[in-house]
């Protein structure tokens, strides 16, 4: 099944940039950290393309944290940040997908994360028809 079917398999790894430890959403509560990694997780399952249009409620049930810690690190990772090393959208990370209601996000930033995993996925690739070769 195709990356663009929902009803296919779930990847069972994507990967994280270990520049993630040196960002500034690093730096931020344990709670902001949870949900950020929530949402990348959520955001690359089939189909998705960067998006996670579920209720507040589900994204904290899958987070797991309560309503009100999800609201509190989704305030952060929706606002401005001025120490982001990507400028585009103010260094917002998410954003609504629709401003008429208050859930349904878009990771702004999920076109350059699918680059960099597929140039991951390419090089494993890569390596694992050199080892295989050798």
């Amino acid at each position: 099944m195709s990356a663009d079917n929902p009803t296919g398999p779930v990847p069972t790894w994507f990967p994280l940039r270990r520049q993630l430890l040196d960002s500034s959403v690093w730096e931020e509560k344990p709670i902001v950290r949870v949900l950020w990694v929530t949402l990348l997780l959520v955001a690359s399952e089939p189909g998705r393309r960067g998006t996670v249009d579920i209720t507040l409620r589900s994204l904290a049930g899958r987070a797991c944290l309560s309503p009100e810690e999800t609201t509190e690190a989704m305030a952060v990772l929706t606002a401005e940040d001025p120490a982001s090393r990507t400028k585009h959208a103010g260094g917002r990370r998410v954003e609504l997908i629709d401003p008429a209601r208050d859930w349904g996000w878009r990771l702004v930033n999920w076109e350059s994360f699918q680059k960099y995993q597929e140039a991951a996925a390419k090089a494993a690739r890569q390596k694992a028809n050199r080892d295989k070769n050798r």
